[in-house]
């Protein structure tokens, strides 16, 4: 993969996934604002990422008509129109839409962009990196956003979306005229990485009710804004720091149920304790085993040869996680936002559960 390509793949990544992360901290808080209630904003922020789910599939068909190059301009020039159409919206219909439009301009985006990197021999460790510095740019970036004007701060980070058109045209342009035959193989590949499409629901699902839903408990029991910030870069900063070393980690024996229970002890924590130490500690053990989920799905991902199947599905069942999780917790927070975290929290851990000893066993049973 040449420099000028792969510069241009990380970089994309490290940008849009900063704004993939504010998207819904300042949307929850903008219709927080607005007057809007836990439900309505619970339904804005959960029904686009099922859109999500459905249009990420969708990216390996598109890349391989078009390329990735344009695919990747394509979703850039939908997010630049949505993010423009937000500033003005009022309503909860409105918000929801438009919330579709956008989070379906970045199910575009992800799997063009991984599949790229993959067929073009990149880094697990170096693309995880990318991105994810980019999630804790953007998390550190919330706090300070949260006094700023919502509509201006829509506005800016369209007129960005815009400018990051000049970088798609640098990727990588690989086409895979294969793929539309491979697409209609998805039962083997749900079949085959089970487990892996459990993480990566797992992974999304837990941590949709910090980004949805703690920005609004923290509003309720009037916690600072920087603490807010503080969770959120201590979530992405210790997540980042288990990506870069999961070459070693992966290497520990049960390393997936070790990250779901890091994971789901986590959220717990930081639904129950308000103090700002003990919240960003609960967030850093709760980023350990977003961590260890999501790198060790990602890595089963690009051992795959049907990259544009496998990265779509793989995308799609986070999208499933971030869609179902502020649905269910919204309706739950009526009654308390604490009690949906916690919620949230217990079911991730009851959902993978299953998958990871299923998969023991047969690795088990084929050893004997």
């Amino acid at each position: 993969m040449p420099v000028k390509d792969r510069a241009a793949s990380y970089s994309l990544s490290f940008v849009v996934s900063v704004l993939n992360v504010l998207q819904a901290p300042l949307l929850s808080i903008y219709a927080y604002g607005l007057g809007i209630g836990k439900v309505d904003i619970g339904l804005i922020n959960g029904v686009a990422p099922f859109f999500y789910a459905l249009t990420a599939p969708f990216s390996a068909i598109l890349s391989g008509r078009l390329g990735v190059r344009r695919t990747i301009a394509t979703s850039l020039l939908i997010l630049f129109l949505s993010y423009f159409v937000l500033s003005v919206s009022k309503s909860p219909l409105a918000l929801t839409l438009v919330n579709i439009a956008c989070i379906s301009s970045f199910a575009l985006f992800w799997p063009a962009v991984e599949a790229s990197v993959s067929r073009s021999g990149g880094s697990v460790r170096a693309f995880t990196a990318s991105w994810s510095s980019g999630a804790i740019a953007g998390a550190f970036l919330t706090a300070p956003l949260f006094d700023v004007d919502k509509a201006w701060v829509f506005k800016g980070l369209g007129l960005l979306s815009l400018a990051l058109l000049g970088l798609s045209f640098l990727v990588n342009d690989s086409k895979d005229g294969n793929e539309l035959m491979i697409f209609t193989c998805f039962s083997e590949a749900l079949r085959r990485l089970y487990a892996s499409w459990l993480s990566c629901f797992v992974y999304a699902f837990a941590q949709a009710a910090v980004f949805v839903f703690y920005p609004v408990l923290a509003e309720e029991i009037y916690l600072p804004p920087l603490q807010v910030g503080a969770v959120l870069s201590a979530l992405t900063s210790t997540r980042t720091a288990t990506f870069i070393l999961y070459p070693r980690l992966r290497r520990m024996r049960q390393h997936e149920m070790v990250g779901a229970f890091l994971l789901t002890l986590g959220l717990v924590f930081l639904a129950v304790i308000p103090q700002m130490i003990p919240s960003i500690l609960s967030a850093t053990i709760m980023g350990m085993g977003a961590g260890l989920l999501y790198a060790s799905a990602l890595t089963a991902v690009f051992e795959q040869k049907s990259t544009g199947v496998y990265t779509g599905l793989f995308e799609s069942f986070i999208g499933l996680g971030y869609g179902v999780s502020p649905v269910l917790g919204g309706y739950v927070a009526t009654f308390s936002t604490q009690i949906a975290m916690i919620a949230t929290a217990v079911l991730s851990f009851v959902i993978i559960l299953p998958g990871l000893l299923l998969r023991e066993l047969r690795i088990t049973r084929l050893a004997e």
